[in-house]
């Protein structure tokens, strides 16, 4: 399983993979600005919605953001191909970031937007808000 964060104080719209799934709630000075988490499925092979071993795209509107912040941001992790997909794993959401680690604290990942290659960011698409 991936435990994802939420690391911003704004409610975000989130693709995985090209498929919606429901975004962490955001932080907020009621709640000490503590990150909540959401669990995605992680497989074998990546699916609209679900993370797979290997490259996976991460699509975020910041529904709460106004210029100069970001109001959407792309990013391109990797999920070890030597994992299994009994692990869990802990991806951290920045306005201009994302970090994939280990439970342990080991990071396996970290971008920093944009995170997709020139190639990658013309081929992929992701979906419609």
């Amino acid at each position: 399983m991936i435990h994802v964060f939420n690391s911003t104080g704004s409610a975000l719209t989130m693709v995985v993979n090209d498929g919606a799934v429901a975004a962490p709630e955001r932080t907020s000075a009621d709640d000490g600005y503590r990150p909540f988490s959401r669990l995605i499925e992680l497989r074998k092979f990546r699916e609209p919605g679900l993370f797979g071993l290997g490259f996976n795209t991460v699509d975020l509107v910041f529904r709460d953001f106004h210029p100069p912040l970001p109001t959407r941001a792309r990013y391109a992790l990797e999920v070890p191909d030597g994992a299994s997909i009994q692990s869990d794993f802990v991806l951290f959401l920045f306005a201009d970031g994302a970090t994939l680690m280990r439970p342990s604290g080991e990071i396996v990942d970290n971008c920093f937007d944009p995170c997709l290659a020139p190639a990658q960011l013309a081929t992929h698409q992701p979906s419609k808000e």
